[in-house]
């Protein structure tokens, strides 16, 4: 049987049509004004969670959103809603069901890229990486689905799917080497994540192409045999 394969920049485009979205355990992109009459027993009857939910609809009615615009999902439902519509799964997954599901696992952060699934400690959350540094995750019943820094929230696990058929390895548009002032930018830290994938420690993924990340190119190249970088 043939691999299913999908586009990740039309999960991207998925995730950021969701971005403002309520969050409701158990939601799976279900109407919310559908769910009203359920959100106590769907919240296990904690009313510190039933409340934060209607506190977000509150501010929300009050900027004008329109009600029967709303969606809800917890933190699964939200990726897992467009995988089983893309046959990526047959079946409804957990956060700690979709991480054990995908062999690939990713060793640091800090080499989590777009792409990417990130996820809590205790694997009772998840986000989607969507690069920039960015993760969309359906957040908790105070946030509903927001765009979060991926270096501001606690993610220590990571995973990364083989079904995205568009994610190549970034194509460095420029030479990289040690200069005064030193080079910056996107590029730098791309060269960055893939040295530490390699397993070369290049420092903190920072963007800045200092002597650590000089020093790690070069014994990349030393041990590929291939050309070595400017000094």
């Amino acid at each position: 049987m043939a691999k299913v394969t999908a586009k990740f920049s039309e999960f991207k485009s998925y995730l950021i049509s969701m971005l403002g979205m309520m969050y409701v355990l158990g939601a799976q992109g279900h109407k919310f004004v559908d769910l009203l009459d359920n959100i106590c027993a769907m919240e296990k009857n904690e009313i510190s969670l039933v409340n934060n939910v209607l506190t977000l609809l509150e501010k929300k009615l009050k900027a004008g959103v329109d009600i029967n615009s709303l969606l809800a999902f917890d933190c699964s439902g939200l990726g897992m809603k467009w995988l089983m519509e893309h046959n990526i799964f047959k079946y409804d997954m957990t956060a700690k069901d979709m991480y054990n599901s995908i062999p690939d696992k990713v060793k640091s952060l800090s080499s989590v890229k777009a792409g990417d699934f990130v996820f809590t400690e205790s694997l009772g959350h998840v986000g989607y990486a969507i690069g920039d540094d960015s993760v969309i995750e359906a957040r908790g019943t105070s946030y509903g689905v927001v765009l979060t820094d991926l270096y501001k929230r606690e993610w220590t696990k990571f995973a990364r799917p083989d079904w995205w058929i568009d994610l190549d390895a970034p194509v460095l548009k420029r030479e990289l080497y040690l200069t005064e002032p030193l080079m910056k930018g996107d590029d730098v830290k791309d060269c960055q994540r893939l040295l530490i994938e390699k397993n070369y420690n290049p420092g903190e993924v920072d963007g800045i192409f200092g002597k650590n990340t000089e020093i790690s190119v070069k014994n990349f190249q030393t041990d590929e045999q291939l050309g070595i970088s400017r000094s």
